[in-house]
């Protein structure tokens, strides 16, 4: 989902091919909606604003809009990271050739409030395939890694990671609510700062939601700082939905 530094629609490929529509993201200027209500080349447009902003005049505009996500980036040089004495617990790298079910129920509930999932356009199935989908893609890449931590032979715990660019990027996160409150997520966290670390990351980063307090909190326990904040609108086409 790439962010687009102009007031031109970009399709999206992948994104397109996956919900079997046209899909396009874009930054938010007063001249986009104007433009893109006369053209009506996208059956989804990923909206971003520095601002929120509302359509007044929303019963004839010709796409139904919806605030799904305030973004929040925080970063982190590695030197500034603070360990925070996690637990002795083990945390391994995932590296079965098949993904177990523990890791998919996981990888869902770490999209708890994504805009993927709160979206009430998009169907809960397509919110999980691409879950599933992400989760997969973080074995598929020399740049990338799963760390688990499993308590009886069950995955109750994992970090999935991209340390491309030199650049450690927490991508999803999740505990299993039998095993929350054992801080859990600070050994997870911890020891993915060790293996970015080893794989030459010199900058941490995380995307959560603005809303989600706990994480916020988490991630800045450990040395994380805010670097920016999107609102992220998706725009429907109208006689897109109603067909579908």
């Amino acid at each position: 989902m790439e962010l687009i530094l102009s007031n031109r629609v970009k399709r999206l490929d992948w994104d397109s091919a996956f919900f079997g529509c046209e899909v396009g993201t874009v930054n938010w200027s007063s001249e986009l909606k104007e433009r893109i209500a006369r053209e009506l080349e996208f059956d989804l447009v990923y909206v971003h604003s520095s601002d929120p902003f509302y359509l007044e005049d929303r019963q004839h505009y010709p796409y139904y809009m919806e605030l799904v996500d305030h973004k929040l980036v925080l970063g982190c040089p590695i030197e500034d990271f603070q360990m925070n004495g996690a637990p002795n617990v083990q945390v391994e790298e995932w590296r079965e050739s098949e993904i177990s079910k523990e890791l998919y129920e996981l990888a869902l509930m770490s999209g708890e409030h994504s805009r993927f999932r709160v979206d009430s356009y998009l169907p809960f199935a397509s919110f999980e395939g691409l879950y599933r989908k992400w989760i997969e893609s973080s074995l598929e890449s020399k740049y990338k890694g799963v760390l688990v931590y499993r308590q009886h032979d069950l995955v109750r715990g994992m970090i999935s990671l991209n340390c491309a660019n030199e650049t450690g990027t927490i991508e999803l996160m999740a505990v299993h609510p039998d095993c929350r409150g054992q801080q859990l997520g600070q050994a997870l966290i911890e020891t993915a700062y060790r293996w970015q670390m080893e794989q030459g990351s010199l900058f941490l980063k995380v995307t959560t939601q603005n809303s989600n307090e706990g994480a916020i909190k988490f991630y800045k326990r450990f040395g994380y700082k805010t670097e920016s904040l999107t609102y992220l609108y998706h725009f429907w086409r109208k006689d897109f939905v109603e067909k579908t």
